[in-house]
């Protein structure tokens, strides 16, 4: 969705609905033009947000009347409002940059609804029918203006579950940065830590369990901390350039997963942003590779083998909705069987899919020491252990370990019964078109090959 287009539409929404708007991190960016702020300023909003960079803000819209709103005089405030309309209670919390940790929070009637990424957190709701319009986040900062709409992302991951029987879907949240019994690199990172730059900064300060401890080459340090060249593929699929290095290696367009082994009846897949790829680690410790180990060790009899899917979306994308849309084109690509696992980084989930939720898992007490590189949330090897220590306690607790087995040797493929009536249904559908007399039909396929 474009940005000035959705103000458009909110406009609408407005005379009807309750708006509300908590910007995270930033109001402004290269891609904010002044039409844009004019369309905001059209809601009945009077803060002119033009060149007001790394600013807090937020405002409240109740059918064409301006309830709340507040740009503070400094970036070094932040913007805090509850307040009630109608029967409805609503609070709002909107932190720059510069007042970690940074924030665009809406929550109504108890219930934290915003997505709290950078950029306008916006959301629309019904206060007399008590139900969620919309929901959505426009990244102020990024190129593009980048939109991410949960909804429409859980109802692809949705949509591949259903087309994908015999194959699970796990739905899984990062860890978060804790707010509270913070250790004193934790504190210093809270403080200092929150750019890129800033990890090369403090990189040697004695309160900084930085990425020094890992790698005290800085050759080592740089290539874990490059943001490789991403491309699209003929399907439109975006992959990284493949690559041969001391500690990040790429092949097939994504992160090699160290320890696989030769045989392979089901698959692993992790799909998701640059923790999933392992940015700031090496081959051996991204979460894909340590989750190898585990299975090799601990189930050898399955002969798992892990994936790493993982992208670096947010800096790489090309335009509107492509932070979510690039990732459901990657779900979607996967070469995937009965038996197979996908773990799929969503911070909203659909109602009725496993969920495994690590955001408060960075809270201590935990033993895995120091996990965080910067306030962005960006992992170390400990980091990435605590993850895949997760995901199998609980695909090992639910059971997903004794699911049907399917070959990727050269064998005939099997498909269990219970995937026959899936079969025969899909096969139905397609005689059901037939019978309608299409003129034109086509099968593509992309065989690279057949037993990959």
């Amino acid at each position: 969705m474009d940005f000035s287009r959705y103000l458009d539409l909110l406009k609408e929404a407005a005379a009807r609905y309750t708006v509300l708007i908590a910007v995270c991190d930033t109001p402004f960016g290269e891609s904010i033009t002044s039409e844009m702020i004019s369309k905001l300023m059209a809601l009945g909003l009077k803060e002119n947000l033009y060149g007001k960079y790394r600013y807090a803000y937020a405002a409240v819209i109740d059918r064409n009347e301006r309830i709340f709103e507040k740009l503070p005089s400094s970036r070094t405030q932040a913007v805090k409002w509850s307040g009630t309309v109608g029967d409805t209670e609503i609070s709002l919390e909107s932190r720059g940059y510069e007042v970690p940790p940074r924030a665009g929070k809406i929550i109504i009637n108890g219930t934290d609804l915003s997505l709290n990424m950078r950029g306008y957190n916006i959301i629309v709701y019904d206060r007399d029918q008590n139900r969620l319009i919309d929901k959505v986040v426009f990244d102020a900062y990024s190129k593009g203006l980048l939109c991410t709409r949960p909804a429409s992302e859980a109802q692809g991951v949705e949509r591949f579950q259903e087309s994908h029987p015999g194959v699970a879907v796990i739905c899984f949240t990062y860890p978060k940065f804790p707010t509270g019994n913070l250790t004193e690199s934790e504190k210093f990172i809270s403080q200092n830590v929150h750019v890129t730059a800033d990890v090369e900064r403090y990189m040697n300060h004695p309160s900084y369990y930085s990425l020094r401890m890992f790698f005290p080459n800085e050759e080592d340090i740089r290539e874990v901390r490059t943001v490789y060249r991403p491309y699209l593929d003929p399907s439109g699929i975006r992959r990284l350039e493949d690559r041969k290095g001391d500690l990040v290696n790429i092949s097939m367009g994504h992160r090699v997963t160290t320890d696989q082994p030769e045989r392979a009846e089901r698959t692993i897949y992790i799909v998701g942003r640059c923790i999933s790829f392992g940015y700031c680690v090496s081959d051996r410790n991204t979460t894909a590779s340590i989750l190898q180990r585990t299975c090799n060790e601990v189930i050898p009899e399955k002969n798992f083998i892990v994936e790493n899917y993982g992208f670096f979306l947010s800096s790489n994308s090309n335009g509107p909705d492509s932070f979510s849309q690039e990732q459901l084109r990657i779900l979607n690509s996967l070469p995937v069987h009965p038996g197979d696992i996908v773990f799929y980084s969503l911070q909203d989930v659909p109602e009725g899919m496993t969920v495994l939720d690590l955001s408060h898992t960075s809270c201590r007490p935990h033993s895995y020491g120091e996990i965080f590189v910067d306030y962005l949330n960006h992992l170390n090897e400990n980091g990435m252990r605590l993850i895949a220590d997760k995901m199998f306690e609980l695909m090992q607790r639910e059971n997903f370990f004794s699911g049907p087995a399917v070959s990727n040797s050269k064998t005939k493929q099997i498909i269990p019964e219970r995937y026959q009536v899936s079969l025969e249904t899909y096969q139905a559908s397609w005689r059901e078109l037939y019978d309608k007399q299409l003129s034109i039909g086509a099968v593509v396929m992309n065989c690279n090959p057949f037993t990959h």
